[in-house]
């Protein structure tokens, strides 16, 4: 048989303690009751109380800053006549290849031509663009562009990177294929505009000085006639109509101002106006005015690793 074990009366083997232990000793009393309590209480008390104090400090510098923000883009915009365009439009280009990287644009009697350092191209509407044909031997630095009277025929004139026997920058005519040198002048030029008539040139050069010029009694050279003064090493390119100048200038992404666009009267260099460009394409390549609606085509700085290079148009 098996052996049961007697039942104890005792309670050694499992003794029920004093609930006054569980509480420091003392019988019926509380966290509450300690002087430890109410100093932690407080410093969380003050914990919170400063972090509340520093989230509004920072929430009123982020309002004052927006509204800072805010008033100096009106006032940037009404003390330096700066405008925005009121109509932006993606163009509808087909460029010639994938490869072909666009650097230079020039527009003429609402022609578009457009130059990598190896080829220009004439751009036309939907159909993919064809190749102007232009017998130059060095690499092209910049183009601007000239008709015929009855804007029927219109030819490139392209800056190359090369100099006449004697250091002077050349115009290449693409037309006839004649280079013309840029007179007494030999700093090298990196962009230049010719006006309507194909008598007036400006030239940016090197050094940023822009100088004016005129094509001399022979037609076979430019002649440099004063000097408009420095520009801004941000300008990217030129466009000269009649007595106006058209400055076109990169900033860097996300500029919160920038005049990506100035008219300059040429005779007396003073500012006419200036339109400002959205921050996200305030970066650009090259760009050209159109004369026949007003109207400026910007190419945009390429995105690392962009398949394709929209070209924007702008019109108030």
């Amino acid at each position: 048989m098996l052996d049961v074990p007697e039942e104890s009366d005792s309670d050694d083997e499992f003794p029920v303690p004093d609930p006054g232990t569980f509480l420091g000793g003392q019988t019926d009393s509380w966290p509450t009751d300690f002087d430890e309590f109410d100093d932690e209480l407080q410093s969380t008390k003050d914990r919170v109380e400063k972090a509340v104090e520093v989230t509004l400090v920072a929430m009123s510098a982020m309002w004052f800053m927006l509204l800072l923000w805010v008033l100096t883009s009106n006032a940037f915009a009404t003390w330096f006549h700066v405008r925005e365009f009121a109509q932006t439009h993606t163009v509808g280009v087909v460029w010639p290849d994938l490869r072909f990287h666009p650097q230079r644009l020039a527009c003429v009697a609402g022609r578009t031509y457009v130059a990598n350092e190896f080829s220009i191209y004439e751009l036309q509407s939907k159909t993919p663009a064809t190749q102007v044909a232009c017998n130059v031997s060095s690499t092209i630095v910049d183009i601007t562009a000239v008709c015929n009277e009855d804007d029927t025929a219109c030819r490139p004139l392209v800056l190359v990177n090369s100099t006449s026997p004697d250091g002077h920058p050349e115009v290449v005519d693409c037309a006839s294929g004649v280079a013309q040198p840029l007179l007494r002048v030999t700093t090298p030029a990196k962009h230049l505009s010719v006006d309507e008539t194909g008598s007036k040139l400006v030239a940016l050069h090197e050094d940023n000085k822009l100088v004016f010029y005129r094509r001399s009694a022979d037609a076979a050279a430019w002649e440099p006639q004063w000097d408009l003064g420095a520009m801004s090493s941000r300008v990217v390119s030129l466009h000269l109509a009649g007595d106006r100048l058209a400055i076109f200038q990169s900033y860097p992404r996300r500029s919160l101002f920038n005049k990506a666009l100035q008219v300059m009267e040429l005779g007396t260099s003073q500012l006419i106006n200036a339109w400002t460009l959205p921050s996200s394409v305030a970066q650009i390549t090259a760009a050209c005015a159109n004369d026949e609606d007003d109207s400026a085509l910007v190419l945009p700085a390429a995105e690392e690793h962009a398949a394709s290079r929209p070209l924007l148009k702008f019109k108030e």
